[in-house]
């Protein structure tokens, strides 16, 4: 889901965005709302603003007036069109459970201990009614102040995070940004990547009708730097999971089920007999299917790890079936080894043997709950007895990123795994991209070298727009004028299709650090585009001197292309030469352009040698019928076809090369005829 509002609210909303009150007004015009005293005075006012504007006066507070008209009707929309927006079920139980007259300052009033009947029940009211609240009430906000219980705040602040990505509500905005101002760990983990992903949602209301909230919050972000970048590398990790899962579910896994295949047929009594069986194989006799598949499922689980994967996803993704994960609330719980829902074995299991059990690795909160409530898993693990004091678990408190990461992992298996995750309006969806929101676009936020450094990062993980969009903060931040920034600003011209800037922005590059194959391509691909075909093979044979590598090899043979295409075959034989000598005629595309550039021109002879010692039979049989030798051609054509019977069309199509040779077409249709029918026959 990603809007509740009905089609004429959205578009009262849009208008309210952009700016068009008059419309608003028009469009309310003779409905309920339309009579408020309220709403009278607001048109009356902008009645009188626009006025004065057409008048010619200046009016210093014309902005603040207008944002105030902007925030009361977006106000009004959202309180008196409520019953007209497509509220999902899971809103409609949440408000049902809470009731009519809930409320939370009273609810919070008294405090609870972990132990006391009704805490967990509580922590889901205060959840559910942040959530599904659009508006809280001072009372509410000053509630929430006051709470100083670690596990009741972390669900406080994950239902802020929830409720703002559902409905705007500045109030909501105001605690995340309070909590930044505070700088307390606990909390900072969970408010400073709610204030990214919130902020980014509702951009337009905030930078609109909001600014000095906007304001605060760089305020605040400021004085959070190194926090502020590592909550964005963790929500970019959060962006990869799902490519990474399908990497591991296609890629990895089949690896590992190939590797337990070898694993069950080792001889052994035990499964402990069985894999030192399996590690002895290894090292007295070389079983390269054996070492093949290791090597690939843990190179490509290596690069999942350097990726910083969130390598429990995959597993933890089919145990969120139990019954409590029926609560959205508890999707978000910190963990807490004594919920009485929780096995007391695998408690146990994981609090001594965590880490060992995955690789080094912690499990955030919402894989622990999955793991602590599969029947048996404690006796899966077999007992060992561990000196006093030693233990594999988790002992060290969890670091920032690791809080971070807790957060963010947990809400997206939340919004990918819930039962009900489609009523939900996702922070995920679309990998929003929130270096250009409302509180991090200050140039002050970002050094020169780290926006370079997330630009490499973001283009790593295939989002070249975003990386392109950070070199021109980059340059218009810190006036970098590096190569690096000026291929970076031609990408973003390039997806946006504004060729000419794009163009522009590679020459620069060229000009700061010389030519690359990488950037010379781009060229002479935007000159082709831009219909400068000559430019192109200008540029390119200038350029094709001064780089190394496949890059060369690639940028000759688009010369050859483009000189054939404007009709010059000497030129072009001796572009398509020189390609050939450069790939050392081990291209195949390119050593069958040279062939074919041969028979062209009348090099029958030449055609027929190159084609021999490139192993292209179907141009060698075709240039031996052009030299006279019609047996032989005939022959080879034949076990060319025998051998690929696909390639018929591809025969028909290189014999109309024979007519430069007075080979008439009723002869070549003879020729083909002739080559094809042993085939047809067997068939």
């Amino acid at each position: 889901m990603t809007d509740y509002n009905a089609p004429r609210g959205r578009q009262l909303i849009e208008d309210i965005l952009s700016g068009h009150y008059a419309r608003v007004f028009e469009m309310l015009d003779g409905t309920p709302q339309g009579e408020s005293a309220r709403l009278r005075e607001l048109t009356e006012t902008y009645r009188l603003l626009c006025d004065y504007y057409a008048k010619g006066a200046e009016d210093p507070s014309r902005d603040e007036i207008l944002r105030k008209i902007g925030r009361e009707l977006r106000m009004l929309i959202r309180e008196a069109w409520d019953v007209e927006r497509f509220l999902p079920q899971s809103c409609i139980d949440a408000r049902r459970r809470l009731g009519e007259g809930y409320d939370l300052a009273a609810d919070l009033a008294h405090p609870l201990r972990r132990q006391e009947p009704g805490y967990f029940d509580r922590l889901d009211r205060l959840f559910d009614y942040l959530w599904a609240t659009n508006r809280l009430t001072e009372a509410d906000c000053e509630a929430i102040r006051r709470s100083t219980d670690r596990v009741e705040r972390h669900i406080l602040l994950s239902g802020l995070a929830v409720g703002l990505c559902e409905e705007y509500d500045p109030a909501k905005l105001t605690l995340l940004i309070e909590v930044l101002e505070d700088r307390e760990p606990a909390d900072v983990a969970i408010a400073l990547p709610a204030l990214l992903i919130g902020g980014r949602r509702h951009q337009r209301e905030i930078l609109h009708f909001y600014p000095d909230l906007a304001e605060r919050g760089i305020a605040a972000l400021r004085r959070l730097r190194e926090e502020l970048h590592m909550a964005v590398e963790v929500l970019l990790d959060s962006y990869t999971t799902e490519r990474n899962d399908r990497i591991f579910t296609e890629e990895v896994l089949p690896k590992l089920q190939g590797l337990g295949e070898h694993l069950r047929g080792m001889p052994g009594a035990t499964m402990e007999d069985q894999v030192q069986n399996f590690y002895h194989s290894l090292d007295e006799q070389r079983d390269d299917e054996i070492e093949g598949l290791l090597a690939d499922a843990m190179g490509r689980l290596g690069d999942m790890q350097k990726d910083r994967f969130d390598m429990e996803y995959s597993s933890a993704k089919n145990l969120k079936g139990f019954p409590f994960f029926s609560s959205a609330a508890h999707w978000f719980y910190p963990y807490i080894p004594t919920h009485p829902d929780l096995i007391e074995g695998n408690v146990r299991m994981l609090t001594n043997w965590g880490k060992a059990l995955f690789g080094g690795r912690r499990l955030i909160s919402s894989d622990r709950y999955s793991f602590s409530l599969i029947p048996g898993l404690d006796r899966m693990i077999p007992p060992m007895d561990l000196p006093e004091g030693v233990s594999l678990g988790e002992s060290e408190p969890m670091t920032l990123r690791e809080q971070m990461r807790d957060f963010l992992f947990g809400a997206y298996r939340f919004y990918t795994l819930y039962s009900d995750a489609g009523d939900f309006i996702s922070p995920f969806r679309g990998d929003p991209f929130v270096l250009d929101g409302p509180f991090t676009r200050a140039a002050d936020l970002y050094t020169e070298e780290q926006l370079c450094d997330l630009a490499l990062r973001v283009a790593h993980d295939g989002h070249y727009g975003w990386a392109g969009r950070l070199y021109e903060r980059s340059q218009r931040d810190y006036g970098s004028h590096s190569g690096e920034v000026w291929r970076g600003i031609a990408v973003v011209y390039m997806m946006d299709e504004r060729d000419e800037e794009a163009l522009h922005a590679l020459e620069e590059a060229i000009r700061e650090e010389g030519i690359r194959s990488s950037t010379a391509e781009k060229v002479a691909s935007l000159l082709v585009k831009l219909g400068r075909k000559s430019d192109a093979i200008d540029f390119i044979r200038k350029a094709e001197d001064q780089v190394e590598g496949p890059g060369r090899v690639r940028l000759v043979a688009e010369r050859v292309r483009l000189l054939r295409e404007r009709g010059e075959p000497e030129e072009t034989l001796q572009a398509a030469y020189k390609a050939d000598f450069l790939a050392d005629g081990e291209d195949k595309e390119i050593s069958e352009t040279l062939c074919t550039l041969l028979l062209e021109t009348g090099r029958a002879e030449e055609a027929a040698k190159r084609a021999h010692s490139s192993s292209l039979p179907l141009y060698e049989g075709v240039a031996l019928l052009a030299t006279g030798e019609r047996t032989e051609g005939i022959a080879l054509l034949r076990e060319a076809l025998h051998a690929e019977p696909t390639n018929a069309p591809r025969l028909e199509a290189l014999l109309t090369l024979l007519a430069k040779y007075d080979i008439p077409d009723r002869e070549r249709a003879l020729i083909y005829d002739t080559i094809i029918l042993p085939s047809y026959e067997a068939k």
